[in-house]
Parts: C-alpha cells; structure tokens; sequence
C-alpha cells in the first residue's frame, strides 16, 4: 500500500502523542517510563490533535502534515508581506501576483521547504518568530506587545531554542519601549509562560530539561562542539560575515528607514548562527545551520 513516511525524530514526537491521545500521558508507549524523548511540546499537542480526528491512519502521517505545514507555509508568506509592508512604510496592498510569487519563493526554499514536507516543526518557530518581528515593526504607539510576548512564548513551547530566531522583535523591539504598565505585564505573562514549562516538566518528568538537551550537551566538551559546529556551518558563516554583513554596512544610508529592521533580521541570524555553532551544527545536507533554525 501507500504510505506517507517522516523522518524518524517525527515518529518518536508521535508517539508520545498517540500515547497521549489514548489516555497513557506523555510517554513513548503504554508504561513506559516518565522520560521526555521529545523537544516540541507544543508539536506533539497538534499530534496528539491529529490522532483525535476521525479516520485518521498512521500510515497518512506525512499527508496530514504535509497539509499542517503548507497553511504555515502560506501563512508565513502573509507574515512577511505584513513585516515588509511596516518596514518600507508601504500603505498600497500588494497584488495577488505579487503574493503569489513569494508564495513561491518562499516555500520554493530550499532549507525551509525541505523540513516542512519532512513534517518538523521548523515552519512553526519561523511563523512564529516572523510575527513577532512584524508586531515590533509597528509604531511605538501602535505596539501590542501582548501579541509579541504571546508569539515569542508560542516560540518557546514549540521547541526551547525558538526564542533564539525571536531575537529579531527582541532588537526591533528595544528602541522603542518605554516602562509601562502594558511592558511590565507582557514581561511578567512571558517569564509566567516560560517558567510553567520547567516547572510541569519538573512536576511530570522529574527534570528541569528535555532529555534530549542533556544527550546533547552532556560530554561533548565546548571546543569539540564549536569545531564541528564551525565545519557544518562554514558556508553559511562565510556568506555571513565576508558578503552580507558588509554589504549592509556599505549600503545603510541608502536603505535610510529600512536599514534598523534589516539590522534586526540578521541580528536574528547571527544568533541562529552561532547557537547551531555552539551546539555543534547539523551538516543537513550540505545546508548549514540546525534544521530548527533555518
């Protein structure tokens, strides 16, 4: 028959979420032992979600993410074309070809396409992170930062490191803020958001992180990982810091009101760039980064 595959990392998160559908908790099967195998808490929910639906087949687990990932997919595009529109102070809507074709170019990436038909959630923490940045792109007297708090919290329960891409909104953000009730209750909502996943993960697991973050930095010594994560991410560090990076420099002025949100968008990637270093790199077929923060 036919069957609609994932990459192993997607099976393990689904079967904490079958488990989970079923009634036996967040466990890789039925009595198995309270162990966080997964990093995507919130991925394994919409799992979980999926599971629920009527008539759903675990042979059709690729389909029906291939369908979760391309709405992303389409809803990051509207995403950036809304960033795009505040950056450049554009009030005119763009046409549909217009739209159309960064649909095209956007999922036609080659980084970004390839983990979203591979069923990760990668799309879900660039969504994410690309909604934030464009709710602090706004006005400072337009800002809601309830939304932005809310994306970058989204962020962090998908997958710990998704706040890191968040960094864009955090630099965007800065300039603009001023000590306010509305500040002090987004701050506290976020650190409210974030501090309820380590303590359920305490309270239910018996650890302060997943599992998998200990397999990963747990003796591997930090010059070991930088070397393979510098190796795995030569083309993409190159790239960064010998064309990108002066050809901002060189062309500021001229950007005039579009320069400070460019500078914010790679901001994001310098830091996306140096944690998949620290972290020891993903060769992903020759793409450089880790396939969380492409």
């Amino acid at each position: 028959g036919t069957l609609w595959a994932m990459p192993d990392d997607v099976y393990i998160s689904a079967s904490f979420a079958r488990t989970f559908a079923e009634g036996g908790g967040l466990r890789w099967y039925h009595g198995a032992p309270a162990v966080e195998g997964f990093s995507n808490p919130s991925w394994v929910l919409m799992l979980a979600l999926l599971q629920r639906l009527p008539g759903f087949r675990e042979d059709n687990l690729g389909l029906y993410l291939g369908v979760v990932n391309a709405g992303l997919l389409v809803t990051l595009v509207l995403a950036f074309v809304r960033a795009l529109r505040r950056a450049v102070q554009w009030s005119a809507l763009p046409s549909p070809r217009w739209i159309l074709a960064l649909v095209l170019v956007w999922t036609g990436g080659l980084g970004l396409s390839f983990w979203a038909r591979t069923g990760f959630e990668t799309t879900a923490v660039a969504l994410l992170a690309m909604t934030a940045f464009c709710e602090a792109l706004a006005p400072a007297e337009q800002l809601r930062l309830w939304r932005i708090a809310g994306a970058i919290g989204l962020a962090f329960w998908t997958r710990m490191d998704g706040v890191v891409p968040c960094v864009a909104a955090i630099v965007a953000l800065a300039p603009k803020l001023r000590v306010s009730r509305a500040l002090l209750l987004a701050t506290g909502g976020l650190l409210l958001c974030i501090g309820a996943q380590f303590a359920l993960r305490r309270w239910y697991f018996g650890e302060w992180f997943p599992n998998t973050y200990y397999l990963k930095a747990t003796g591997w010594h930090f010059a070991d990982r930088v070397q393979q994560g510098l190796q795995f991410n030569a083309v993409p560090l190159a790239l960064f810091v010998g064309v990108v990076a002066p050809c901002w420099l060189w062309l500021r002025r001229d950007l005039r009101q579009v320069a400070a949100p460019i500078a914010a968008a790679l901001s994001a990637y310098a830091a996306c760039l140096a944690y998949s270093i620290d972290a020891g790199g993903d060769l992903a077929y020759f793409y450089g980064y880790d396939r969380f923060t492409v």
